[in-house]
């Protein structure tokens, strides 16, 4: 599966990169949000960045209110400091598919900054976790046929404006593969520590 450096650029410099689409409202909140207790843990996985395969950690925690925190770590070798990045959000169900809602957190902050939110599908098992980050290009067409609502930002961004409830009607009735590109998938494998 092709690992692609987008997701660690977005997650590092934020969605000013244009990797995926930003949303001005996540998914709905469940009234009776629980996190999910599969995620909870330290994953790896690997990007490709130059030529040179790099180790990333991925520590999910899981908070009592429901929502979580997402610690992504890489370092590109032993010269360069380690990049870590906050994020906190929850997780919803839409029929059989499960999705998160993530946004930034600045350092030395305890809650989001972040005003726009990353979504994406996810599966989970005892051994791996594979993230689906919503394509750029699949949402920009869907905001262009008018199931989304949004703007584009310039020639390769989209803001999605589309309200949550209508997010998960788009998502029911076009189904996750609209969303999401098989090479935008992140697959990480638990940890044996």
């Amino acid at each position: 599966m092709k690992r692609i450096i987008c997701l660690g650029l977005l997650l590092l410099v934020g969605m000013a990169v244009g990797c995926v689409p930003e949303f001005v409202n996540p998914l709905p909140l469940s009234p009776n949000l629980k996190s999910d207790g599969a995620l909870a843990g330290d994953w790896i996985g690997t990007e490709v960045n130059q030529g040179k395969t790099n180790e990333i950690r991925l520590f999910v925690l899981a908070r009592s209110s429901g929502w979580m925190d997402f610690l992504y770590v890489t370092r590109n070798d032993a010269a360069d400091p380690v990049n870590v990045l906050q994020l906190e959000g929850y997780v919803t169900d839409i029929e059989k598919n499960k999705f998160l809602s993530l946004r930034g957190v600045e350092e030395g902050k305890e809650s989001a900054t972040n005003k726009t939110w990353l979504i994406a599908g996810y599966t989970v098992s005892s051994k791996n976790l594979d993230i689906s980050l919503f394509s750029q290009a699949k949402v920009k067409a869907l905001v262009e046929d008018g199931t989304l609502k949004g703007i584009n930002t310039d020639s390769d961004s989209v803001k999605v404006t589309s309200s949550s409830d209508e997010l998960v009607a788009a998502i029911t009735n076009k189904g996750l593969k609209a969303f999401v590109d098989e090479e935008s998938i992140m697959r990480f494998s638990k940890s044996k520590k």
